[in-house]
């Protein structure tokens, strides 16, 4: 499945997906109010608002622009001082400058060739760039789900080789 129609997915299912995605720590918050140069942020795929809603009780005027129509529905519902417009961020035409971009976990799924320059555009001299990306982490051996999608899957599937670099990664750390 390509990139554009894979990143998608998340709006299938946006209650399961509020439910089952983390949060953010509080330092990443606090570490943002103290180096972002102002309070007009644009967050790029805020999903349900997970991280929003913390920025927005941080004292930051946040605008989202989100793919998915289901996830936006439930992200105002969360945040209802925040503005959330649907839409494509490579193809969304902003109407005013922000002090900071933010993405949590987002921004991985923008094309590569253009990501940095449309953020740049809607950034107002002196602004800033926040990109917070997480990693899934696995004890060795895995968890039960993960144990038993590999006992399921195909060997086309590359789940026992990931693993196996994620062994290699911990055991460097």
């Amino acid at each position: 499945m390509d990139r554009r129609r894979l990143r998608a997915t998340f709006d299938e299912v946006p209650e399961l997906y509020d439910r089952a995605r983390p949060t953010y720590p509080d330092a990443l918050f606090d570490d943002l109010v103290a180096l972002l140069p102002g309070p007009r942020l644009l967050e790029i795929g805020c999903g349900t608002g997970k991280a929003t809603a913390a920025l927005v009780g941080r004292g930051f005027e946040v605008t989202c622009i989100e793919l998915g129509e289901r996830l936006a529905a439930v992200a105002r519902r969360k945040v209802p001082s925040a503005r959330v417009l649907t839409g494509d961020f490579e193809t969304w035409e902003a109407d005013r400058e922000f002090d900071a971009v933010t993405a949590f976990t987002a921004y991985h799924w923008l094309d590569a060739e253009t990501r940095f320059e449309r953020s740049a555009r809607v950034l107002r001299p002196g602004g800033a760039l926040a990109v917070v990306e997480t990693r899934h982490v696995l004890p060795p051996d895995g968890d039960r789900s993960s144990r038993r999608c590999r006992r399921t899957t195909t060997p086309s599937i590359r789940a026992p080789t990931t693993a196996r670099r994620l062994r290699r990664r911990r055991s460097r750390i």
